[in-house]
């Protein structure tokens, strides 16, 4: 008579059935959700750039809005840029323009509370 070997698994079997419970019955309670802050609406697009453009005969226009008289353009631009985040302005010249002039109407754009003013160079024509 030949006998053959054969390993019990029924104890077996039964350490992984209560290990199968145990674990079933413990998830449960170890998964505590995480802290999630949901990001809130995204910024603001940005403005439209404004472009203060010196014209040849002394004509300021921003934004195709026509100064003549700098104390003018100064309050209407500091009337702008108080409620604007970003205070950037581009200034344009004509090639003809007194540097001493640009100057003026920089130091008018400062006063007005602009933080960065950017030259734009000439268009080529």
């Amino acid at each position: 008579m030949v006998t053959k070997a054969s390993p019990n698994v029924v104890p077996l079997c039964d350490i992984l059935l209560v290990l199968l419970i145990i674990f079933m019955v413990i998830t449960p309670m170890v998964q505590a959700g995480v802290d999630v802050r949901l990001p809130g609406p995204g910024p603001q697009p940005p403005d439209k750039p404004i472009v203060l453009t010196i014209e040849k005969d002394g004509l300021i226009t921003v934004n195709k809005e026509e100064f003549r008289d700098p104390e003018i353009l100064g309050k209407w631009l500091a009337e702008i840029y108080r409620t604007k985040s970003d205070k950037t302005i581009f200034v344009q010249s004509h090639k003809h323009v007194v540097y001493k002039n640009v100057v003026k109407v920089i130091d008018l754009i400062k006063g007005a509370g602009v933080d960065n003013v950017c030259l734009m160079p000439q268009e080529k024509q």
